[in-house]
C-alpha cells in the first residue's frame, strides 16, 4: 500500500556521521494513522495545542505574567516571532516608549497556533495585551472570532496597505521558490514544481500549519478553493515531501538532497550562507498574480488586555518608520514596509517592485481557509 503523503513527514535529526556514512542526518518520522482526526479538524488539534503550550510553560513565565496589573508601565506581549530575532526589537520598543514588555514566547511545536490557542482559551479573563505573530492568519482568525481590539495608530503608517482595523502589519515575509543550482532548468512558477523532472524531489513545509496555511489561504483567494485543493493533489502525486518547517526546506535543497522547494524568505537566507548551492527563483511576470504570496507579521491588542493604554503606546510605536527599518535590519529576510530597503540582502531586492504593485487580499484569508482546511487535511492523508 502507498504511504500517504503526510506519512512521508520527516523530521530533522542532528547527528554527526562516520566517513562513508550517510551525511544528510535525517530520521523518518511516520505518522500514526490516529492522528487523522485531529489533523482533519484543525480547531481540535489548535486546542490540543493551547493545552500543550499552557503546561509546557515555565512557572516563572506564568507568575510574571499574572502579576503584571500591578505594574503601570508594562505591557505582556504574546510573541511568535522568534526569540533570537525578536529580543532586540522588544529592547527598541521599550527605548521609544518607556515601556517594560514581558514577552511570552511560543513553544517550536505549537508554532502561532500555540499562542492563538492561548488566547483563545483565556478570552473571559485576558493575561495578555498584545499579541506580535510572525504570521498573518492566525491573527486574522482571531480577529474573525471578535478577541482583537479595535484600535488605530497615530502619525504615519509605515505602508498604506496591510492593515486592519484591529491589526497592522510590522514587516512582510515573501513565500518564494527555492532550487539547487545543480538544477539547470530552476522552477519559476509554482507549477513547474508538477513537472516530471522533479518528481520525489520536491519539499514543502505542512500547508496546514505556520506560514504554510497562510500559503495555502491566499493560493485558494487567488486559485480558487477547488483549484488550489487540485494543486496540492498533483503536488502529492508528483512526490512531494512534506518537511517539519521551512528551514528543513531550505536546508534539504541546500545540500542536494532535493531539486527545489517553497519556503520563506528569512529562512532562505539563513541556510545560504551555510549552503551555497541553494538559490531563489523570483517570480516572472506572467505568475506574479497567483504564485507570489506575501506574509505580513502582524501586530495586535487583545480584547479586554490588562493594560489597553499600555498597548496603544506600543502600536504606535510598533507602526514608526524607525521601528519598521529596526526590524528589517534584525531579521534578514523580512521586507520593509516603508523604510529599511538599504540593509535588504540583494538576493531579495528585486521583490521591492513586486511588493510595491502588490494587493493586500487578505481580508478574504480566513472564509477561504476555513473552506480549504478539512479538505485539504483529508486529501494530505488520504493513501
Amino acid at each position: 500500500m502507498r504511504r500517504s503523503f503526510f506519512h512521508r513527514i520527516e523530521t530533522r535529526r542532528v547527528a554527526t556521521r562516520s566517513s562513508g556514512a550517510d551525511k544528510l542526518g535525517f530520521q523518518s518520522a511516520k505518522i500514526r494513522a490516529d492522528t487523522r482526526a485531529a489533523t482533519c479538524h484543525v480547531p481540535i488539534l489548535a486546542a490540543i495545542y493551547g493545552a500543550l503550550f499552557l503546561t509546557g510553560c515555565s512557572q516563572n513565565a506564568l507568575q510574571n505574567t499574572a502579576t503584571t496589573s500591578t505594574r503601570s508601565n508594562q505591557v505582556v506581549m504574546y510573541c511568535s516571532v522568534d526569540e533570537v530575532y525578536a529580543r532586540p526589537i522588544l529592547r527598541a520598543l521599550e527605548a521609544k516608549t518607556g515601556l517594560r514588555i514581558k514577552p511570552l514566547f511560543d513553544v517550536e511545536a505549537s508554532k502561532t497556533a500555540g499562542l492563538a490557542s492561548r488566547i483563545r482559551a483565556e478570552r473571559n479573563s485576558p493575561r495578555a495585551d498584545v499579541f506580535w505573530s510572525s504570521a498573518t492568519l492566525q491573527t486574522l482568525l482571531l480577529s474573525r472570532e471578535g478577541l482583537l481590539e479595535k484600535f488605530s495608530v497615530s502619525g504615519n503608517k509605515t505602508s498604506a496597505f496591510w492593515y486592519g482595523n484591529d491589526w497592522i502589519a510590522t514587516g512582510v515575509r515573501a513565500r518564494v521558490i527555492v532550487y539547487n543550482a545543480a538544477e539547470k532548468q530552476p522552477p519559476r512558477a509554482l507549477d513547474d514544481l508538477l513537472l516530471p523532472r522533479f518528481k520525489n524531489k520536491i519539499g514543502i513545509s505542512n500547508p496546514l500549519f505556520g506560514t504554510g496555511s497562510d500559503w495555502s489561504a491566499a493560493l485558494a483567494t487567488r486559485r480558487g478553493h477547488d483549484n488550489t485543493l487540485d494543486y496540492f493533489r498533483r503536488l502529492k502525486a508528483n512526490g512531494a515531501k512534506v518537511l517539519p518547517g521551512n528551514s528543513v526546506v531550505a536546508e534539504r535543497v541546500g545540500r542536494g538532497e532535493l531539486l527545489a522547494g517553497v519556503t520563506d524568505t528569512d529562512d532562505f537566507l539563513a541556510l545560504q550562507k551555510q549552503f551555497p548551492d541553494l538559490r531563489i527563483s523570483l517570480p516572472t511576470n506572467e505568475n506574479l498574480p497567483n504564485d507570489l504570496v506575501f506574509i505580513p507579521m502582524t501586530a495586535a491588542i487583545l480584547k479586554g488586555a490588562p493594560h489597553l493604554q499600555n498597548a496603544q503606546k506600543l502600536m504606535n510605536a510598533f507602526s514608526s518608520p524607525e521601528i519598521g527599518a529596526q526590524i528589517v535590519k534584525a531579521m534578514p529576510g523580512v521586507l520593509p514596509l516603508c523604510a529599511g530597503w538599504n540593509d535588504v540582502p540583494s538576493a531579495i531586492a528585486p521583490l521591492k517592485i513586486e511588493l510595491k504593485n502588490s494587493r493586500d487580499d487578505t481580508d478574504k484569508w480566513t472564509s477561504n481557509w476555513q473552506k480549504l482546511r478539512d479538505p485539504l487535511a483529508d486529501m494530505l492523508l488520504r493513501d
